[in-house]
């Protein structure tokens, strides 16, 4: 409302039109390999799922998440050999919403046995 914007004059602001989503994908890309955690929506879910799973329980290792290379692009050029990513699936659709350098995983559902391998595997190429 037009009342609300008042709030957000004085600091930097980036806001964006609500959708609704079919998934929550966390991505996590180490070097040139990524493992994808999908956590699917319900009607009811708010649009934040950590207002009703802070913990990150309903994400769930994607087996098979296809071909995930826009976000290894994206890390790429912006010089990151580590990020998290979130995206949505909408409609079949993939949109992408950040990247953080330094994002939350260890939540993640197997993510000990998936990332840090890719770490690992990363690290020994490098030397």
């Amino acid at each position: 409302t037009s009342d609300l914007v008042e709030l957000v004059t004085v600091l930097p602001v980036l806001l964006q039109r609500a959708v609704r989503a079919d998934a929550d994908i966390r991505l996590v890309t180490v070097g040139d390999s990524v493992s994808a955690w999908r956590r699917n929506r319900r009607a009811s879910d708010p649009w934040d799922w950590r207002a009703i799973d802070p913990a990150g329980h309903d994400f769930h290792l994607a087996k098979d998440f296809g071909n995930w290379r826009p976000a290894l692009a994206l890390a790429h050029a912006l010089g990151l050999t580590f990020s998290v990513q979130d995206w949505l699936v909408i409609e079949n659709n993939r949109v992408f919403l950040e990247v953080n350098p330094q994002g939350q995983w260890l939540f993640l559902e197997g993510a000990t046995e998936s990332v840090a391998p890719m770490m690992a595997k990363h690290l020994f190429q490098r030397e």
